[in-house]
């Protein structure tokens, strides 16, 4: 008798339980044990009998009790989901979390295949020629070991197409239902997404020429303070450019045409310092058809001939906005496979080939590249969603869920759970294949915060653990930053400890600050919309907006204020400056209406450099003036950073008229108005003077003016 059996029977015989001492009778004496052996293994079963002896699964034992009737079980429908809902993830990673290989592997003489699908009951591979239509080539029964399924293939599948089907116990309809699914592992796809197309990603075959040593051609970073990024859609980038050949428009191959409005305008921006270059969702999503044939299209011509205050326009975009071509792409279906509708063919390994390319071009000229990854929900979900992946295959474990066994959908829809094992290893080898194959440069998570920091800490250090000599990349330049807001079921560590912005705080890991950004314009994206803030005029052109009064709304700049130069000074916890009622505070003693507080960062350290001048209740409403000191050659004190400035005055002024600004401590000064801005096409900005005598500066209505002070003059 096995370690499992004997255990059963230790813990059903005090509970009178046992019928006749064989497996089969226990279970038949009963249910909620049938109930759970007809819908998972026999180890989970015996698990959740240990949990229940151990007073483990309150859950469970509610439920079991609430329904116990004449020494039997009678659960109802959504008893018996709860009970699959509460205990199965935490069974599934006590029982059978795995390190080993998955997705399709290559080798000189096979291709293997791996799934993990504990709960699944049969699981075979449909393997296909064409990446539509016809009948399998194969089907492969795969077979089952510690709830990962495996088969043994020729090495003539690389090519072809493949799809699972698995039969296993779906809670949703309480029955076994044969799901149809890709590959959790995917690395290429069908045109229509349906079939996982069998790719070899070290295939010499998809490696422009060059991309091994791609490595050693990377722009240098000498520190991810130097980074500065622009946001960009692959399709906007491209598809109205007649620059660009017409087959490489709106896609990954424009990025190659060196000589395209698109590249040259990119090439400027890079040699005017953007360092890294944001696309917006790159991997597989819903909501645009990969065959470019299917797509629906307004007649522009037709556009240009409506008035322009004419609702016909928005109307006949509106009637199409499902079936077009554009998406931003935050609906994600499979998250390791670049999207087919921005490669040239949608069908074969072409999208792969293509991606390095886009890749390899944008180093070329001097940018990196961030993926923008959206591990935080998926697109799907249930048996007989299309685009439906990870819960066909194991359903009910990777989408997180409420105390009512319902999805959670705080973040749009169908939140993932990346607090269980499998989840969080999925998102890390997900990591490591963009990073590793399509050599990217950093990665953008969007709602970051419903992550946990766990997996975060897990994913930089096993990025920053990459090197060239092995991996071809220095993963010690890779750079991952997110939006680190805290809400929904995550909010306060209400599922662990998760990714928000004050959790992250010394991980090196970066988060997107709502504090500035509020400040500035104003309320919040779910405020009133006209609600006014630093540069949008609040007090100083007040709009038609109510806010309480010409006094509420002085104040409510002064605040505005204070929040932005903690973000200047780098959202520091510990930055001390004067606010705006005169008090010496720290960044994270500046609080924002809710009484949270506005620093969150611990790192920089080079912030003793930085002052803010025009501060306190006697201050010039509206302006900001904020000084940088840097180090003097023979002179204690600071290190010496910047070759060439040894002090930097930057002004603020948002309001509609111009300043003066005077002060003894930036008197007798050698500044200038900085090149950039004398060379300026703008001849409003050309106005900003300065007069060392008096230490006063003038600037001109709604203009940001930087003074510097050459080294020269030391």
């Amino acid at each position: 008798m096995n370690w499992f059996n004997q255990q059963l029977l230790h813990i059903i015989h005090p509970v009178s339980l046992i019928g006749g001492g064989s497996y089969g009778s226990i279970l038949q004496d009963c249910p909620v044990l049938l109930f759970f052996a007809a819908v998972l293994s026999t180890k989970i079963v015996l698990l959740i009998l240990l949990l229940l002896e151990l007073g483990v699964s309150f859950s469970i034992l509610k439920y079991i009790s609430s329904s116990y009737h004449n020494g039997f079980y009678d659960l109802s429908q959504r008893a018996m989901q709860q009970c699959y809902w509460f205990t199965l993830p935490g069974i599934l990673d006590e029982l059978f979390s795995y390190e080993g290989p998955l997705g399709a592997i290559f080798s000189e003489e096979a291709v293997t295949l791996h799934l993990w699908a504990p709960t699944a009951q049969v699981v075979r591979a449909c393997i296909y020629r064409d990446p539509s239509g016809g009948d399998p080539l194969d089907i492969v029964s795969l077979e089952e070991v510690n709830g990962v399924w495996s088969a043994r293939g020729p090495k003539s599948w690389e090519g072809c197409y493949y799809e699972y089907e698995v039969s296993v116990y779906h809670p949703s309809t309480l029955q076994i239902e044969k799901c149809t699914a890709n590959d959790p592992y995917a690395r290429g796809l069908s045109a229509d997404a349906r079939r996982t197309l069998f790719v070899n990603l070290n295939s010499d075959d998809l490696k422009p020429e060059g991309w091994d040593n791609l490595g050693d051609e990377k722009p240098a970073l000498l520190s991810f303070s130097d980074i500065s990024i622009y946001e960009l859609h692959i399709r906007d980038f491209s598809a109205n450019d007649h620059t660009v050949h017409p087959d490489f428009r709106g896609g990954y191959l424009a990025f190659t045409s060196q000589d395209s409005a698109g590249i040259l305008h990119l090439k400027r921006l890079c040699n005017a310092g953007i360092s890294h270059l944001h696309l917006l969702p790159t991997f597989q999503f819903a909501g645009v058809d990969d065959e470019k044939e299917k797509w629906k299209c307004v007649d522009s011509k037709i556009l240009e001939t409506l008035p322009p205050d004419s609702v016909e326009q928005q109307a006949q975009i509106m009637a199409i906005q499902d079936e077009d071509g554009y998406n931003w792409g935050y609906n994600p279906v499979l998250w390791g496979v670049p999207k087919g509708s921005y490669a040239s063919n949608p069908k074969g390994p072409w999208r792969t080939l293509e991606f390095r390319k886009m890749v390899q071009a944008l180093n070329r000229i001097g940018s990196r590249v961030v993926l923008d990854v959206v591990y935080n929900h998926l697109h799907g979900s249930g048996p007989f969603d299309e685009n439906s992946v990870l819960d066909k295959i194991v359903p009910g474990y990777y989408l997180r869920r409420n105390s009512d066994g319902c999805i959670e959908n705080s973040t749009c829809v169908n939140n993932t759970a990346s607090e269980h094992f499998m989840v969080e290893r999925l998102i890390l080898d997900d990591l490591l294949c963009w990073a590793v194959n399509y050599k990217v440069d950093g990665f953008r998570f969007d709602l970051m915060g419903h992550i946990m920091k766990r997996t975060m800490v897990k994913a930089k250090n096993l990025l920053h653990s990459l090197s060239k000599d092995r991996d071809g990349i220095d993963g010690s330049s890779i750079y991952i930053y997110g939006e680190g807001w805290d809400f929904g079921e995550v909010a306060k560590n209400g599922r662990g400890v998760n990714a928000s912005q004050f959790n992250l705080c010394g991980t090196g890991i970066g988060s997107f600050n709502d504090r500035i950004r509020d400040a500035m314009l104003g309320g919040s994206p779910f405020g009133p919309p006209l609600q006014q803030g630093f540069v949008t005029g609040l007090f100083l052109q007040p709009n038609d907006h109510d806010h309480g009064g010409e006094e509420v709304a002085e104040q409510m700049l002064a605040v505005s204020k204070d929040h932005i130069q903690v973000g200047m000074a780098a959202n520091l916890r510990d930055f001390v400056l004067t606010n705006c009622e005169g008090e010496e505070v720290k960044g994270s003693e500046v609080s924002t209406y809710d009484g949270t507080p506005v620093a969150y960062a611990a790192c920089p350290t080079e912030t003793t450099r930085v002052r803010f001048h025009n501060t306190g209740p006697s201050w010039v409403p509206g302006i900001i003036v904020m000084s940088i000191e840097d180090g003097h050659e023979g002179v204690p004190g600071l290190s010496q950073l910047d070759p060439v400035y040894s002090y930097i005055v930057v002004i603020i002024n948002p309001s509609p008229t111009g300043i003066k600004f005077a002060s003894p401590a930036l008197q007798a000064r050698t500044l200038q108005l900085h090149p950039v801005q004398l060379m300026s096409t703008d001849e409003v900005i050309k106005n900003s003077t300065y007069v060392a005598s008096s230490g006063c500066f003038t600037v001109p209505p709604r203009t940001t003016s930087v003074f510097v002070e050459p080294r020269e003059s030391e």
